[in-house]
């Protein structure tokens, strides 16, 4: 059992500490080399630790990085999600670079799903629904895999709906799920300004990526069997990617996004802010003429409900 002075003696202790620490990062940052010490100095050196020489520098240096902690999307684990999509889905990781030198941040997902568990997926239960498999991990990776039979789809997610969180959706609820089912190979990506994707997001700087996308798909990857689904703002991109491409895309699913976003603001905010998007922002968003463009069999999926994109503003 704690005193009632346990607790006092406890937070006593750590605010030393913590006073003991702030004094050595202060060192640390006194005695860290400066920008132009680091660009001249030997590769080890430039890691951060002098790991060659040791002594005194060496551990304020570690100190000091180890206070800095994660940076970036180190800091909410996206690097241990990434490599759970590789372990379980065999998914294959591609950094392209886009027309303004920006990081375009691609992970392309085989259908694994050897013949057996196709045939497993296909018995029906008692009941007569089909049994569904999510556990893959254990199913061997197809060498260098060649694209699926059935089609590849490239999915354009909503605003900031990070590829990696498929790491952590249950497979049921998920259109990556639902298309793996069905044996289609999916290709994912972060948009600009998310995750390791670099540059600054607008609508023609998406599209420009996602055309980059598409060149990497039927040029490196040999596929000629696409579907494009995109959901709420990926609408927009997956649209002007089935009207542009050239080929078109076998199918295009427009999934609950808009009209244009000067009409989502202005349901949203009022008239002005439709303005200000249209007159002053110079975004291009007809999305009713690149899905009447587009030369493919189109798919439309709308929510009268929707929060943000106000029904009379959809697509």
């Amino acid at each position: 059992q704690m005193s009632n002075e346990t607790p006092a003696a406890l937070l006593a202790a750590a605010a030393a500490a913590n006073t003991a620490a702030t004094a050595l990062q202060k060192a640390a940052c006194a005695a860290r080399p400066s920008a132009l010490e680091l660009s001249s100095s030997s590769p080890a050196q430039r890691g951060g630790v002098d790991l060659s020489g040791g002594g005194l520098m060496s551990v304020l240096q570690a100190v000091w990085d180890m206070n800095k902690g994660p940076s970036g999307s180190a800091r909410l684990s996206y690097g241990i999600m990434r490599a759970q999509l590789k372990s379980v889905f065999h998914a294959e990781r591609a950094l392209l670079t886009g027309r303004d030198g920006n990081t375009i941040d691609v992970m392309y997902v085989p259908n694994i799903r050897s013949a057996t568990a196709q045939s497993q997926q296909q018995q029906p239960e008692a009941d007569g629904s089909p049994i569904i498999h999510d556990d893959i991990s254990a199913r061997p990776p197809q060498e260098k895999c060649a694209p699926s039979k059935v089609g590849t789809v490239f999915l354009c997610g909503p605003n900031a709906g990070l590829y990696e969180l498929i790491s952590q959706t249950h497979q049921d609820s998920s259109w990556f799920g639902f298309y793996q089912r069905l044996g289609f190979d999916v290709c994912l990506w972060n948009y600009r300004g998310y995750n390791s994707s670099t540059g600054t997001p607008s609508p023609d700087a998406l599209k420009q990526d996602a055309e980059v996308i598409i060149r990497y798909l039927r040029e490196e990857r040999g596929i000629n069997d696409l579907l494009v689904h995109g959901e709420s703002i990926g609408g927009m991109i997956g649209c002007h990617i089935a009207a542009h491409a050239d080929p078109p895309p076998r199918l295009l699913v427009a999934d609950r996004t808009f009209a244009s976003l000067d009409a989502v603001a202005e349901k949203l905010l009022g008239k002005w802010a439709s303005f200000g998007l249209r007159y002053l922002g110079l975004w291009n968003t007809n999305v009713v003429a690149d899905y009447s463009a587009a030369a493919c069999e189109k798919g439309l999926i709308q929510d009268p409900a929707d929060s943000i994109i106000h029904n009379t503003a959809s697509l």
